[in-house]
């Protein structure tokens, strides 16, 4: 038994702030919900001076490292509401942040990678309670930024069709309005600003396929629907005016028209649904067969950039999906066995575009976005700890993953307060032995002399420039303390091996 007072409301929520050494607990109640807020500093609780507006029970908290704040979300107000607000705890006070920036629950929105600016922009679409949207949002390769809805822009629209564009920018062209009507005006989107281009060109279609020919210095449009029939035709975009190529192609017979750059860097591929046609190429004069069908309904196709291999989004089942890739004979496996599920509509529409940034694809379904392959960020101790009897061992925390374009990444340092120590950083590891259990690990490189704060702890910037050649780097971490009195004479945290990734 540790202390007899403290939080009594039930239903309160708990974490512990890793950057102040405290457990944070919050509110609770079973009727009406509290405001209070109590830290245990490993010796008493002591209650804070109440935040009214965050009065709040059946919450969740948890460390966010990325801030260096315990962030809480949702729960129940004092007046029974249920609130999807986030709240962040600095150590002195509760902020509010607003609710969690991601995309609301949508589908037949359109996705597109602007390979000039490195993001992902999801564009349009209609979900259950609001109905269609013009909403912007934008995904960096860390997080989600809504854009502000501009008064000059496109109308709001159902399965428009959606591209890389030639010099930055993505397009966007088509879809279906409030009243139903499919549309046939093309825009463009530099990441600030929508700029409507031809007036002249593709008869008004909607669930077409749009995609970026990078060799020829072309964005390819084909298929679709309009008023419930198939399109097969194909135009091409050269930045200034429209042309018509083909007058026939590949049937979608599908919700989309599944159109993808070929990962050659020439021509685009197209998924062809209908009579079990499979992946056919467009070259700049003709259709010719690609692969033939996989082996189970395909949702969408994808360049993979990292692989220069087509992946195939497929349904073995219902709410799933699986990962196939062409390997110039057959379609086979790729990546991960786990498979995504679709989101909370059943419509099987999905956006998939390849990320030439980080060697990866981006799957989004109604409401979740996934990666498909590339390099995961990774951080893991790779050995023990030497500690000592009566003495405070160093701990060395990765502030949030090494993720490629993260500026805030940082390493926490803890250890006795006002201590001196050393943090060893390297390229590759090796053993210098204190004693039986007690290793240094780190090789040549860089070595940094911390003094720690009042509060035992140290924050070492280490942010992760942008930059894809990263992708893979190994980081070896450790940090130590001299100690006189301790059984080897040092004091060492755990070795940790930092993977820079996505």
């Amino acid at each position: 038994l540790l202390a007899t007072g403290g939080p009594t409301d039930g239903n309160f929520a708990c974490a512990f702030d890793l950057a102040r050494g405290k457990v944070v607990a919050h509110g609770g109640g079973s009727i009406s919900s509290t405001a209070n807020t109590w830290l245990w500093d490993g010796q008493q609780w002591t209650i804070q001076a109440p935040t009214p507006l965050f009065a709040r029970r059946l919450h969740a908290m948890a460390f966010d490292p990325a801030r260096g704040e315990v962030v809480a979300f949702g729960g129940m107000t004092t007046l029974q509401e249920t609130r999807n607000d986030a709240w962040a705890w600095n150590g002195a006070a509760w902020q509010a942040v607003g609710p969690l920036a991601a995309p609301p629950l949508r589908h037949g929105a359109a996705l597109a990678y602007d390979a000039a600016r490195d993001r992902a922009v999801w564009f349009g679409g209609a979900s259950t309670t609001a109905g269609l949207t013009a909403e912007l949002w934008e995904w960096d390769g860390l997080r989600w930024q809504q854009t502000a809805t501009p008064l000059l822009g496109p109308v709001a629209r159902f399965r428009p069709a959606m591209a890389t564009g030639l010099a930055g920018g993505v397009l966007m062209f088509g879809g279906s309005d409030l009243t139903s009507q499919s549309l046939s005006d093309l825009w463009r989107w530099d990441g600030v600003s929508w700029t409507q281009l031809a007036a002249v060109g593709p008869p008004a279609r909607w669930a077409a396929g749009l995609a970026l020919d990078a060799g020829r210095g072309r964005v390819v449009l084909h298929g679709g629907y309009d008023a419930g029939v198939a399109l097969s035709d194909t135009w091409e975009w050269d930045g200034a005016l429209w042309a018509n190529v083909s007058g026939s192609g590949p049937v979608t017979s599908g919700p989309t028209a599944a159109l993808t750059p070929d990962p050659s860097g020439v021509g685009v591929l197209c998924y062809e649904r209908a009579n079990a046609g499979g992946v056919l190429r467009w070259n700049g004069q003709s259709w010719s067969q690609f692969a033939p069908a996989a082996p189970q309904y395909v949702l969408g196709i994808a360049g993979d950039p990292g692989s220069n291999r087509v992946l195939a989004f497929t349904s073995p089942g219902a709410g799933i999906i699986a990962t196939l890739a062409w390997t110039g004979t057959n379609w086979a496996p790729f990546g991960s066995t786990a498979a995504p599920f679709f989101g909370r509509f059943d419509d099987p529409v999905v956006g998939a575009v390849g990320d030439s940034h980080r060697g990866r694809v981006l799957l989004q379904t109604d409401s979740l976005l996934w990666q498909v392959g590339g390099m995961p960020a990774d951080v893991r101790d790779i050995g023990p700890s030497c500690g000592s009897p009566g003495l405070a061992t160093p701990t060395l925390t990765s502030f949030g993953l090494p993720r490629i374009g993260d500026p805030g990444h940082s390493l926490d340092l803890r250890a006795a307060p006002a201590s001196l120590g050393v943090l060893g950083l390297s390229l590759a590891t090796a053993t210098l032995s204190f004693g039986p259990g007690c290793d240094w690990r780190i090789g040549v490189g860089a070595s940094l002399l911390v003094t720690m704060g009042p509060a035992g702890d140290r924050a070492v910037p280490m942010p992760i420039p942008d930059d894809p050649v990263l992708r893979g780097l190994a980081v070896f971490a450790q940090f130590g303390v001299l100690a006189p009195t301790a059984t080897y004479g040092v004091l060492l945290s755990a070795p940790a091996q930092l993977t820079v990734g996505d």
